[in-house]
């Protein structure tokens, strides 16, 4: 009865106190203008691994060309394709450089961060005219809400239980402790839940740098600290870190994708602020790993 009565009290939270969200809406639409705008040389498009570990103004100043971080929270490597294919779609100059960035749970169609990114499909659709879903989309949307709300709730309970406090990614100066993940942390499990790499959105991307006549099109694998990778490997044996890290070479080279591998593991845990997000000082490090590896002009590509 307890867990019927907490079933439909969500139930009804989700049909009546949850709104679609606007701010959401605003941050694409706004990102629309900026594009139109500036019309930017280099795009580098991801969640806030992306945004925490890329130095815009510095990429800008060394590729001598307009530069935009297009950062869009939690969303997937899926999420990202599709994200950059409505702003393709609402713009008059594409991109002479695309960079998408993820790290490895953002390529999990199974995991937490899936489920979040369905907030970013619920816009898209209801911007592409397809009105007669939204309202389902919206209350889906709003239900999962209730369970990651749920579950980022017991997460944090959990790890700061275990003597591991959860570590902000807001503050940039702070820097994670390196200690172990405990075993069977439920956010990270979650994270990785049935992991697998989602093929098709490299397949999309792939053809989008042809439609677009996209000349350079990057997939930038971000670092991750080696408790993290620890982490994963102890949940999959047999698809170990090193393993996505193959696999992902390869489907860029069959799609004709550039893949610059900076996942590390990086061992020096003073340069993140959690297990996957890098601060300040780790930030400066991916740049001057990086930029070698952007900079020469002439290394453009067609995508076959």
């Amino acid at each position: 009865m307890l867990a019927l009565l907490l079933l439909v009290g969500c139930e009804v939270a989700a049909r009546v106190t949850f709104q679609p969200d606007g701010s959401l809406r605003q941050l694409l639409e706004g990102y629309v203008v900026r594009l139109n705008d500036e019309r930017p040389q280099t795009w580098v498009c991801g969640n806030s691994t992306m945004n925490a570990g890329i130095d815009a103004e510095m990429m800008q100043q060394s590729l001598k060309g307009s530069v935009i971080k297009l950062a869009h929270g939690t969303a997937t490597f899926r999420a990202s394709v599709d994200l950059i294919e409505y702003y393709l779609s609402r713009i008059d100059t594409p991109p002479q450089t695309l960079i998408v960035c993820s790290f490895k749970d953002d390529l999990n169609p199974n995991g937490y961060n899936a489920r979040t990114s369905e907030r970013f499909d619920e816009v898209l659709s209801s911007e592409s005219g397809h009105e007669s879903g939204a309202g389902w989309l919206r209350l889906n949307s709003a239900r999962n809400r209730i369970v990651l709300a749920a579950q980022t709730f017991l997460s944090s309970g959990w790890r700061t239980w275990n003597g591991n406090p959860v570590q902000s990614a807001a503050t940039e100066s702070e820097q994670f402790s390196g200690a172990a993940i405990a075993a069977g942390d439920p956010f990270y499990t979650d994270s990785a839940r049935n992991y697998e790499v989602d093929v098709a959105a490299f397949d999309r991307l792939n053809q989008l740098a042809k439609r677009y006549r996209i000349r350079r099109c990057v997939v930038l694998f971000l670092p991750t600290s080696q408790p993290y990778i620890d982490f994963h490997n102890s949940l999959y044996p047999r698809h170990p870190y090193d393993a996505i890290r193959a696999e992902l070479s390869s489907l860029c080279a069959q799609r004709g994708l550039e893949f610059i591998d900076e996942g590390g593991p990086w061992s020096d845990s003073s340069l993140f602020q959690d297990p996957y997000h890098l601060n300040t000082e780790g930030r400066r490090e991916l740049m001057s790993r990086l930029m070698p590896q952007l900079t020469p002009l002439l290394s453009y590509r067609p995508v076959p």
